[in-house]
């Protein structure tokens, strides 16, 4: 069974991984193993170094972008960097917007690097980002040392580097009903995500393992008998809970930072365990039991197979103004322009007793 603590040491190997590659300096900067794999790289020689005095120059909206990587910068070398808005210099880290620069497209950057300067170009800030992570990488691995480290050469090979994105949506889904991971964790796997470039966080919070975010017009929904593991599956405390809005819009800010979307999912009709124990007159049957949310594989144990004995009503109109509610809430918090509803496996055998279900 993969474990939290395996799924989290998971995590960080991949890290460790990308960053030990980078652990000797490479002076040829097309030998540097970026990834994903920019479009083009061309080397020079020479290397420029980041130094106590490296000034950030950026031009205008170009600022935020870069918060995330001086921030990183900060933690690792101990210096804080300067940053000032962008006019006639040539020698520093110039980050520079141009919505002229239409072959690179909304998230593609250009990266020019000599011992006196680099010089980054993007249409947007999105591109500026995806620029910082491809530094970020060619950095020592030190670069993702929480200490300061006074002995490295915080250097990166001097050259040219064009990419932009294949694929408008990167994604990854990290399911979280099944086994509940709180917003610390959740944003070690952000950090990760935007190392990579990927820019999509499917965030499954509900299925019949659990219900994971709060809900103000049904507070049952995160009562514990909704969102704890019972205490005879014999659970780790930390695979129960929930997220409260405000850590939602704690972590939609995070990701906001970091590039990336969060797309949430409500798995609706059908494996809506948690909805049918709070509140059961949405159900389409009378079946309840276990009175209580389980680990998955014990689906087999308690139903004979995965798929939920009792789903959400298609012909009860208190289904609807209860979805109606939900995504309500969720549009508000979420500023993405999409929200997943899950929508598989529904067994329509349980719903054949009702006349009304049979005539939809």
């Amino acid at each position: 069974m993969i474990t939290r603590s395996s799924k989290i040491s998971l995590v960080l190997a991949i890290v460790s991984s990308t960053c030990t590659a980078q652990v000797v300096f490479k002076s040829n900067l097309a030998l540097n193993n970026i990834i994903p794999k920019p479009l083009s790289i061309s080397r020079a020689d020479g290397k420029f170094e980041l130094k106590s005095n490296t000034t950030f120059y950026y031009s205008k909206d170009a600022l935020a972008p870069i918060g995330v990587f001086t921030e990183l910068l900060k933690n690792s070398t101990g210096i804080k960097f300067k940053t000032v808005p962008l006019k006639q210099e040539k020698q520093g880290i110039l980050f520079i917007l141009s919505d002229t620069l239409n072959s690179l497209g909304d998230e593609g950057y250009k990266i020019k690097i000599s011992p006196q300067s680099i010089s980054v170009y993007a249409k947007t800030g999105a591109g500026i980002f995806n620029a910082t992570q491809t530094l970020r990488q060619l950095l020592p691995a030190d670069i993702e040392s929480k200490t300061r480290n006074n002995k490295i050469n915080w250097s990166i090979p001097c050259g040219e580097i064009t990419d932009k994105p294949r694929y408008s949506w990167r994604g990854y889904m990290q399911d979280v009903s099944r086994t509940f991971y709180d917003v610390d964790v959740m944003k070690k796997y952000m950090d990760v995500m935007a190392l990579y470039k990927l820019n999509v966080l499917h965030l499954h919070l509900t299925d019949d393992q659990g219900w994971r975010i709060e809900i103000k017009k049904y507070p049952k929904l995160t009562s514990t008998k909704t969102t704890v593991f019972d205490p005879s599956t014999k659970q780790p405390a930390e695979r129960s809970g929930f997220y409260t809005q405000d850590q939602i819009r704690e972590l939609v800010k995070y990701a906001t930072a970091r590039n990336i979307t969060v797309i949430p999912e409500i798995d609706v009709p059908g494996h809506s365990w948690p909805t049918i124990l709070a509140y059961p007159e949405l159900g389409v049957n009378q079946n309840r039991k276990p009175d209580y949310i389980f680990p998955f594989l014990d689906s087999w144990s308690h139903w004979g197979n995965q798929f939920t004995p009792n789903t959400l009503d298609p012909t009860n109109e208190k289904v609807y103004e209860f979805l109606d509610g939900v995504f309500t809430e969720l549009a508000q918090i979420f500023p993405a322009t999409y929200i997943h509803f899950g929508g598989d496996e529904v067994r329509h055998v349980y719903g054949r007793k009702n006349r009304m279900y049979n005539s939809l």
